[in-house]
Formats: structure tokens, sequence, C-alpha cells
């Protein structure tokens, strides 16, 4: 309703009131705005009072957070199994328990004392097989215990990993290893096989405390960490290539977020 002197509104609503209030504030800007300037278009109306255009550009988009910008993920993983070996450091599914393939969902957990184990097994493996710098291995294994262990082992070697789904069509598979020049490829059996008694039979001169106190090859934040291929459903899969320093971020973000200890339960994360 509204007479010469007034324009007065009347408002239903299913809101909270604080969200009608703040609705009516803008109303009263516009009104208000086209009274004085009546040539003013509604889309170069600014309804945000200065107090809440500060809270949507500066206080709620700040994301300055602090992290160890000088360590690589596998360092941290390291720094955790020292501290607290015995904590759960994965939970997930394994099919290869029993050291050879088993489909099923059985999950089963790893501390951080035995992730840190199993991946430097895998460590010395993988120098064996001329691991350099940034050099790429595919791992090759479905959402598992073995999968964590393949990744932690490869980037503990200096290594990246590109994660690939065995179930992925063949094409799909054949064009991300050309795309990325992969030399080395790992299997959920190639990692079940470092941890029985046979393997030790390839490695004669390799007692058991050199293989868990493998020296790493060093790594930086900015050599690269994995790489990641998008569905391809536009076109060709298109690579992203992260380093240590974006995989820290994302991990320091996310266990803000869930602020937990356990470093992974496992999620569908192939390619």
């Amino acid at each position: 309703m509204c007479n010469q002197s007034a324009l007065r509104c009347f408002i239903e609503y299913c809101f909270k009131k604080e969200t009608i209030k703040r609705f009516v504030t803008y109303i009263k800007e516009i009104v208000t705005t086209v009274v004085v300037n009546p040539q003013t278009r509604i889309c170069d109306i600014k309804i945000l009072i200065d107090k809440e255009k500060r809270q949507l550009l500066h206080d709620f988009n700040n994301q300055t957070a602090e992290y160890p910008q000088n360590k690589t993920i596998h360092e941290l993983i390291v720094e955790q199994a020292r501290k607290n070996p015995d904590s759960v450091a994965v939970i997930a599914p394994s099919r290869y328990a029993t050291g050879r393939y088993e489909p099923g969902t059985r999950t089963y957990t790893i501390t951080y004392k035995e992730l840190n184990k199993k991946s430097d097994l895998l460590v010395y493996s993988l120098r064996q097989k001329g691991i350099q710098f940034n050099s790429i291995v595919t791992i090759m294994v479905e959402s598992s215990l073995e999968m964590i262990i393949g990744m932690l082992g490869i980037l503990k070697a200096g290594g990246a990993y590109l994660p690939i789904n065995p179930g992925n069509p063949p094409e799909r598979i054949k064009y991300l290893l050309e795309d990325t020049n992969t030399k080395i490829i790992l299997t959920g059996q190639d990692i079940a096989d470092l941890h029985s008694p046979k393997a030790f039979n390839h490695h004669p001169n390799v007692i058991m405390s050199q293989l868990h106190q493998t020296q790493w090859i060093q790594s930086y934040t900015n050599h690269l960490a994995y790489i990641i291929y998008t569905s391809g459903t536009t076109g060709k899969p298109k690579g992203t290539i992260l380093s240590h320093q974006n995989l820290l971020n994302y991990v320091h973000w996310f266990s803000t977020l869930k602020k937990k200890i356990i470093l992974v339960k496992l999620r569908e994360i192939e390619n």
C-alpha cells in the first residue's frame, strides 16, 4: 500500500526472520535509489551495505592458512608413524590380504607403522627398476590398501604416480600410458608379492632392517606428485599435473575440515 508520503509493505514469509529483515533492507535501498534518481536501471543499484560487502569480499573469503610448505606428504606420514605408530592410517578393502586376488568388499585397517614399513619395501623395488626424480609410475590397482601403499612407495622413491582404474576401457588405458610415456606399471599383485616370504628371495643382499630403513630420494615441494586425467567425455582425456605442494595444501585443508588423525578412508579415486 502507498500514499503520497509513504510506501508500506506486508510480507508473508517462511524464511528466518533475520533473512527477511535483510531482504527488507535491500528493498528499501532499491526504492530509495529509484526515488532519488528515477532514470537508474535496476541492475545498476547496489543493494549491499558496506558491512555485508566486507563480509562477502573479505571475511567469508579469507582462505589464508598456515601449513608446512617445506615438507612433502610422505615426510608427514613418516612423522605420524614415529609419533603415533599404532594409530589407524588407512581403512579400506584389501583384494590381496591373502597374497592373491580375491574379489570382495571386506574392510581392513593398517597402522601408520605398518603403512610406513610396507611402502618402504616398495621403494627398494622401484629403485632397482631405475626410478628417478619425477619419474611417472602407473599404479593400476582397484581402491584398496595396496593402492595407498603403492602411491606412498612411489612418492618416497622420488616418483609421481598415475592412478588408473583396471576396469577402464582398454583404449583409455592405452592413451594414458602413451600420453605420459610411462615405463613402470604397478599392479595390486606386484605390491602384494613384495610382502610375501618369497619376496626376500629376490633381494638376497638386503636384510629386513635395511628394507625398513630405506633412504628415499630427496623430494622437494615443487616436484611432481601425481597426474590425474579427466573423463574425456568431451574429447581426449586431459591430464593435470600436481606437485607435492599442491597435494599438501589439499591434505591440510581436508584435515582441518575433518579434524581426524586417520589418513584415508578410501573412496574411488582412480582415473
